[in-house]
């Protein structure tokens, strides 16, 4: 699973240069520390995906103990395979809901804030900040993320899907000021063509395990007395 999370990050990223690489434009940063800085900078971000897949893993470890891996991994990649072929104004409302919006709002204030400010910290905390920015990539991820059904698995899921998005964002700050508008790539077409992947994936799997497979279930022993 690990595999497909950095598989994802890595196709994914175009997604990420176009959209979230401008805001680390935002970033101060000094000359003879930008390259570290902005390591820093996406480290903050990895770990903003780490405590993310924390909670998803949580919730999927529960979840591995009362429903079939089989079924989630079949009802998961349906979900995503039916929101594709929603109408655009149905998927319009969704990404406009209340919380979603008071999400970006809020992070993209404070990310403002911290624009004004210098020093190593400052970057880490830009970071994570920018990882909390709703994203459906990121949601994607998130959802591979809860069917690992484990709290390390859901960690290790989030942490190598950041780093896949690593190599893009790291190169953005140096060349992205010089692309021209045609190499912009669409958030919507990156967003369909990893969902799809992701659902043909989870069905796929899903197909593959035994019908009876708890992904948190363990053998018991019964003592009998004599």
């Amino acid at each position: 699973m690990v595999y497909s999370a950095f598989i994802l990050g890595f196709l994914g990223s175009l997604h990420c240069f176009g959209m979230c690489g401008p805001l680390s434009l935002l970033l101060p940063a000094h000359r003879n520390r930008y390259l570290a800085g902005r390591l820093i900078y996406n480290t903050g971000r990895i770990t903003t995906y780490a405590l993310l897949g924390l909670l998803t893993g949580i919730l999927g470890e529960q979840a591995g103990f009362v429903i079939p891996q089989k079924i989630l991994f079949i009802a998961l990649g349906a979900v995503l395979l039916l929101y594709l072929l929603l109408p655009a104004r149905w998927k319009n409302r969704l990404s406009v809901m209340s919380p979603v919006v008071k999400t970006a709002s809020l992070a993209r204030r404070s990310m403002g804030r911290l624009s004004k400010k210098h020093g190593m910290p400052v970057q880490f905390g830009f970071g994570m900040i920018n990882g909390l920015i709703p994203c459906g990539l990121v949601y994607a991820a998130l959802s591979g993320s809860f069917l690992t059904a484990g709290i390390t698995e859901g960690v290790l899921f989030m942490v190598f899907f950041g780093l896949g998005t690593l190599p893009m964002m790291m190169s953005f700050g140096m060349i992205g000021k010089y692309l021209p508008a045609f190499l912009q790539v669409k958030p919507k077409l990156i967003y369909t063509v990893s969902y799809l992947v992701m659902a043909v994936f989870f069905l796929y799997k899903g197909v593959q395990l035994p019908v009876s497979h708890y992904a948190n279930s363990h053998g018991m022993t019964i003592c009998r007395t004599p």
